[in-house]
């Protein structure tokens, strides 16, 4: 009875893997972290270890697998120099496999978009000279716009510290569904950075009918025209769904540009889209024909 005793204590007993490894139990130590697995996809040590494991017991291509997938973990956790360091791993025990290459390329990448992040938002919270918060919204509220505008070609354009000047130079804005932006050739000098929803150009033919001719959304950049030209909107701009944006008015942008040392490098990054140049080509092609 004792025995017995003893024997179901022993089994009730949390299972220690690296003493199943250490005693040579690969297979039972595999069995171990795969019931972890099912019972959690996100545990990485369980994964890690049972890629270990795998190894062990010679199965390389199927620990490979499950490095990856701890790989790529780490990385959407924000972990990127674990994840690169299990990736550095990876290649070294299949340096023909090109996903493993690409997938570190990405990984770089996603770290300095990271690193890039951390450094401009740091910034925007820190207060001004004046004791007022450079950026006029809320925390979260920069956070999610960075999320909407980080693969914005304007914002891949600037340097972190003219990314930095566009924000603490802007306001950040809302408009509902329908609201006017902007009427044809109003003279309105600012530019709207969206970073969600849609907004159409619209314009009035022949019979008063309306006419979509573009639509933008996050990333875009419009206005450009009325403000770097000093010229009137090309057509009436709509909100279709509800939109945040970064509004830069005249007295916005000569705040950013006041110290710039690149103020032309700054001024080109607003202007690449040329936007409202294609909406007045467009309206020209339709009133036209």
């Amino acid at each position: 009875m004792k025995d017995w005793f003893r024997s179901r204590a022993q089994a009730d007993r949390p299972v220690d893997v690296d003493t199943l490894i250490a005693q040579g139990n690969l297979k039972g130590a595999e069995s171990h972290l795969r019931r972890r697995l099912r019972q959690s996809q996100s545990d990485i040590y369980a994964r890690v270890k049972l890629a270990e494991v795998l190894m062990k017991l010679r199965r390389q291509r199927e620990a490979v697998d499950e490095y990856l997938i701890a790989a790529e973990s780490f990385a959407r956790d924000g972990f990127f120099d674990k994840a690169t360091a299990l990736l550095s791993k990876i290649s070294k025990m299949a340096p023909s496999n090109e996903q493993i290459s690409l997938k570190l390329e990405a990984l770089q990448y996603a770290k300095v978009l990271e690193r890039r992040r951390n450094t401009i938002i740091s910034g925007l919270l820190e207060m001004d000279a004046q004791g007022e918060k450079r950026f006029g919204g809320s925390a979260l509220e920069l956070r999610q716009l960075w999320t909407d505008l980080f693969v914005s070609p304007v914002i891949e354009g600037l340097s972190d510290d003219q990314v930095t000047r566009l924000f603490s130079a802007t306001e950040f804005v809302r408009f509902d569904e329908d609201a006017e932006i902007a009427a044809r050739d109003q003279k309105l000098d600012l530019v709207l950075l969206i970073g969600r929803g849609v907004i159409e150009a619209r314009v009035a033919l022949k019979g008063g009918v309306e006419t979509a001719i573009r639509s933008f959304t996050g990333g875009d950049l419009i206005g450009d025209r009325a403000l770097l030209e000093h010229k009137g909107w090309p057509a009436r701009y709509v909100a279709t769904k509800r939109i945040t944006a970064l509004k830069l008015t005249r007295e916005g942008l000569a705040l950013a540009l006041t110290g710039e040392t690149d103020p032309k490098g700054f001024l080109d990054a607003l202007r690449q889209q040329r936007n409202d140049h294609r909406v007045v080509s467009a309206v020209q092609e339709l009133e036209a024909d």
